[in-house]
């Protein structure tokens, strides 16, 4: 019979190794791993104690004498040494009785431990149940539903919290206390075992639902993202778009998957935070203010992710009549960077309207060397490449040799420093030279941006003032190409069809600025501030320079964002196959027949039997004021043209 319990042990052995293996794993942490885990443990210990019941008793008597030891196990009823004499007697005293005896006192350990985390977490997944459903119940509030609790979803939640009354906070996919990290500190909010497709919130009343795909995995957003437009775009819903969904993706392919999908009525945003803190940097300090002459020269120290966020930004951000834009990329090591970033944007070399150049360096003392020698000219230098610690000590040593070379202090540049944490970031802001010249104090001042407290926030996420200048930018270009008014519903839904749709139309909201600077104007949210005549101001002549402008800020925008220029042959191939789901430029090919000099677009135009592009450039700057004074009442984000420097 000794063949009996060694086969028992070996099964045994069998389901506590499945054990050890679930319990190490981290893929799953569900409610759902915690309860396999007892039922691999109860098995052991019933594979373990069935010789001593079935020599005891007949075969049904043995079954369920094993199956009520097993209960008392898990209870701390039954005891370790009961039956330690009655296996001696059967297997001896040697080593297989030791590994035996080991095996039952270890069940004996853990499966009353285990059993009481898989009630503890049974219970704590039916409250989290019952919390949602409460929330089901109450009209129209809105719901907020993270994938993650890191540092960046529990910043913008906290900031949700300020800004929304009455929004419920979600936490999804969150199973065990060590991921919770400062979500718990948050009033009233529900931390959800399920993941974030599996919860499910009632549209009851006007509600909006927004989910926020934010974890570091960017691959699992981009999923998440696709399962939850699958299975919101298949629903019927009637009114408006109640369904948002924000996902952090920092690749380009990323747009390319999400465009893949048949939205229906779901508004998705792809959030790249490298590209949200300079565009903010950008909104808060724009080119023009920097130029000087006819130049504006941009210094990018280092090509990481934010750099060439930077380059791709300023490359259209600075686009103005007046001014040349140079770009001049300084950093140590980056030959393959430069070699990917122009493979990736070909467009750069055939610019006429930028003039973009590389230098790879091999020390710090060679990048310092090189924007003295070569980047003398510089009126706006950002500072990217490294650590908080290297990009502010960067600075400071640029800052140094800047003003060595020049006594007269009138082109050191404004110096803006990546910086990720909050304490550096008071530091750098704090820095100031304790001379009394007014001019060199100014200039020694750095600044900082890209502190993941200022891009995570509700204002820069979820109500973006150039994103939603984007959808007035919009709107009034539907209504260039329609009698009356356009439908407002339905151009939403197009507008929300592409996401180059929303990075285009506030990309153009963000250089409005620009041309109003163009015509000595500008604008501002103060409401008693006087209204300047803008229609006097835009002559036909600057009415030309403006197009001419905005024609390569697009043109520099798409070329930022991947896209080619096609030829003629080109446009007929792709139309002909039916990639192409406009009239003529192909998303999927990321091809457009208007990236071209100005001078082609009507050409172009006629061919393609298309309307003039150049209709377009001329009816949205006309339409400035109808897009600053939200004309058709949509984003509520209003603005009075002044005269530049007033209040």
């Amino acid at each position: 019979m000794q063949i009996f319990w060694i086969i028992c042990f070996i099964i045994a052995v069998v389901f506590i190794g499945l054990e050890v293996r679930a319990l190490l794993s981290t893929r799953d942490r569900s409610v759902v791993k915690i309860v396999k885990m007892v039922l691999y443990l109860a098995v052991s210990v019933f594979t373990l104690y069935l010789p001593v019941f079935f020599l005891q008793n007949n075969t049904f008597t043995a079954l369920a004498a094993d199956l009520i030891n097993v209960m008392r196990v898990i209870s701390l009823d039954a005891g370790y040494l009961d039956n330690k004499e009655f296996i001696s007697q059967h297997i001896g005293t040697g080593l297989f009785y030791r590994l035996y005896m080991a095996a039952l006192g270890l069940l004996h350990l853990l499966m009353p431990l285990l059993s009481i985390m898989a009630i503890y977490s049974i219970f704590f997944m039916l409250f989290s149940h019952i919390r949602v459903l409460f929330i089901n119940l109450q009209v129209g509030r809105p719901v907020f539903i993270f994938n993650t609790a890191d540092d960046r979803a529990v910043q913008l939640a906290s900031d949700i919290q300020k800004k929304v009354s009455r929004g419920a906070l979600i936490f999804a996919g969150i199973r065990d206390k060590s991921d919770r990290g400062d979500a718990d500190l948050l009033n009233g909010t529900i931390i959800h075992p399920d993941s974030i497709g599996n919860i499910r919130i009632n549209r009851i009343g006007n509600r909006d639902i927004y989910y926020f795909l934010l974890s570091e995995d960017e691959d699992a957003n981009i999923k998440e993202a696709l399962d939850l437009i699958g299975s919101e775009a298949e629903k019927n819903i009637e009114s408006q778009r109640h369904i948002h969904i924000f996902v952090a993706a920092e690749s380009n392919e990323a747009d390319s998957l999400i465009d893949s999908c048949v939205k229906g009525e779901v508004d998705v945003h792809i959030i790249r935070s490298g590209e949200v803190a300079v565009h903010r940097l950008l909104e808060e300090h724009p080119l023009y203010e920097a130029a000087e002459g006819n130049i504006i020269s941009v210094l990018v120290f280092g090509l990481d992710a934010i750099g060439e966020a930077f380059v791709r930004a300023a490359s259209w951000c600075g686009q103005g009549s007046r001014c040349r834009l140079k770009i001049n990329v300084v950093g140590i090591g980056i030959a393959d960077k430069i070699s990917d970033f122009r493979f990736q944007y070909p467009g750069y070399a055939d610019s006429d309207c930028l003039e973009l150049n590389f230098y790879d360096c091999g020390s710090n003392q060679e990048a310092f060397d090189t924007v003295l020698k070569c980047c003398k000219d510089t009126t706006y230098a950002v500072i990217t490449q490294g650590t908080d610690m290297q990009n502010t000590e960067t600075a400071i040593r640029l800052r140094r040799e800047l003003l060595k070379q020049d006594d007269s202090y009138s082109r050191i540049p404004q110096i803006y420093v990546y910086i990720r944490s909050r304490e550096q970031a008071d530091v750098v802001n704090s820095l100031k030279t304790s001379e009394g010249d007014p001019r060199r104090r100014i200039s020694y001042r750095l600044e900082s941006f890209g502190c993941a407290e200022d891009i995570f926030t509700y204002d820069s996420i979820m109500a973006s003032e150039s994103e939603r200048l984007g959808i007035n930018v919009y709107l009034e270009c539907a209504s260039l190409l329609c009698d009356g008014e356009p439908d407002i519903a339905e151009n939403l839904i197009y507008y929300n069809m592409l996401e180059v749709n929303k990075r285009s139309n506030a990309a153009y909201a963000m250089h409005i600025r620009t041309k109003l600077a163009e015509l000595g104007l500008d604008y501002t949210r103060d409401t008693e501030a006087k209204e300047a005549d803008f229609a006097s101001r835009l002559t036909d002549e600057m009415l030309e320079v403006l197009m001419r402008e905005e024609h390569n800020r697009w043109k520099m925008f798409m070329i930022s964002d991947g896209w080619t220029g096609a030829d003629m042959e080109e446009l007929q191939a792709f139309k002909a196959s039916g990639l192409s789901i406009e009239q003529y430029f192909c998303p999927m090919l990321k091809m457009h027949p208007c990236i071209c000099p100005y001078e082609e677009l009507k050409i172009r135009s006629e061919y393609l039997g298309a309307v003039d592009a150049a209709i377009y450039d001329r009816g949205l700057i006309l339409k400035i004021p109808d897009i600053l004074h939200d004309r058709m009442g949509v984003t509520g984000v209003r603005y009075k043209i002044i005269e530049k420097g007033g209040n």
